[in-house]
């Protein structure tokens, strides 16, 4: 409570001041009095200041404790949460979705998220590792079934799409949080059916399931309509060739141009089913940005690397018309990709269609 702090300070000086005052015959009695009436007042200050909790706003901007999440209760105004929490330590404009960080949680990295309406009234309220896992809820994890998978479309928002679904899940099955509402979601289902959902800038892109529909079905869905996941398997291993040729342009890249530690993880290359020629493909880069620099530097040298990267594999592979690049930065969290960015070929130059970044490592 950093009010009483402040008159905690106040009464500790006066009675500094009227302890001097006892020095002197002359205004010894009224340092007597001042002296005991602000010692008084300094340990009911000091008390309520260190033992009396949490003020509001947090003492600590942008941040929530466990006592205060439970406080934040669907309906309340933007103004409500505010004398609770305080300013959000991030906002995202549009999914109207303010952001905070869990003070004390059950993770570290705790993030707690409040999704309000058009009338800026608390619609949805996501806990990201701030509480412990309901022992007695149903685990998200069953809750996927066929019907509901069936009602999820490309094109829904985060917000639809975890109405469907019962709720947004938790952070263990978030394989991957970009901030900005870029995430891919991981669902599970009975007998080993598991579903995953892939969202940009807040809308579903992509959605796959393996055994949900039927016992050996393994489907994937995006803007062209769906097939079987399997012949794009069968595609990728048809492509061994030209892929074992991009992976050795990459990496001569890296080798020769790229200044600090950086490393290729993993390559996937897969036909382009957006266009008409069949020799386009698409590119998944995995890379990993090793050095130990700050956020700032880290982010200013994987924008150049990628943009880097992008002019010489439109030079080298012209047959690679769209680009995804995936960054992990050990540095803040291992074996975690924390930017990504996608690109597509226009004139034979590639363009950014997006950057998406961690926003729990760049603010």
């Amino acid at each position: 409570m950093w009010v009483f702090s402040i008159l905690f300070l106040v009464s500790a000086i006066v009675l500094i001041v009227g302890l001097i005052m006892l020095i002197s015959k002359r205004t010894r009695q009224k340092g007597k009095i001042i002296a005991t009436s602000f010692l008084a007042l300094s340990v009911i200050f000091y008390s309520v200041s260190r033992f009396g909790g949490n003020d509001y706003p947090n003492d600590k901007p942008g941040t929530i404790t466990k006592g205060e999440y439970k406080q934040i209760k669907e309906g309340m105004s933007k103004d409500q949460v505010k004398d609770i929490l305080g300013e959000p330590d991030s906002k995202n404009d549009d999914i109207n979705e303010w952001n905070y960080i869990g003070i004390d949680g059950e993770k570290l990295d705790a993030i707690v998220s409040f999704e309000f309406g058009p009338g800026d009234n608390l619609e949805l309220k996501l806990d990201g590792g701030l509480m412990p896992a309901s022992k007695t809820s149903k685990p998200l994890e069953e809750s996927i079934t066929k019907e509901k998978y069936n009602q999820i479309k490309i094109g829904m928002t985060m917000k639809d799409t975890s109405h469907i679904i019962g709720k947004k899940p938790s952070d263990d099955y978030i394989a991957n949080y970009y901030g900005n509402g870029n995430e891919t979601w991981n669902l599970y289902g009975k007998n080993d059916s598991s579903i995953s959902l892939s969202f940009e800038n807040n809308k579903l892109v992509e959605k796959t399931e393996t055994g949900l529909l039927s016992n050996n079905s393994n489907t994937i869905t995006d803007k062209n309509g769906a097939r079987d996941y399997k012949s794009s398997e069968t595609a990728k291993e048809d492509n061994s060739d030209y892929k074992n040729e991009v992976e050795s342009t990459i990496k001569s890249v890296i080798d020769k141009d790229f200044t600090f530690d950086t490393t290729l993880k993993k390559l996937e290359l897969n036909k382009n089913e957006g266009t008409n020629n069949p020799n386009d493909y698409v590119a998944l880069i995995y890379l990993s940005y090793n050095e130990t620099h700050s956020e700032k530097t880290t982010k200013k040298w994987i924008d150049k690397y990628t943009s880097h990267l992008a002019a010489k594999l439109a030079e080298k592979e012209p047959d690679i018309t769209s680009i995804s690049i995936f960054w992990e930065t050990p540095r803040f969290k291992k074996d975690w990709n924390t930017a990504k960015f996608n690109l597509t070929k226009k004139d034979k130059k590639f363009y950014f269609d997006s950057k998406n970044y961690d926003g729990t490592v760049f603010k």
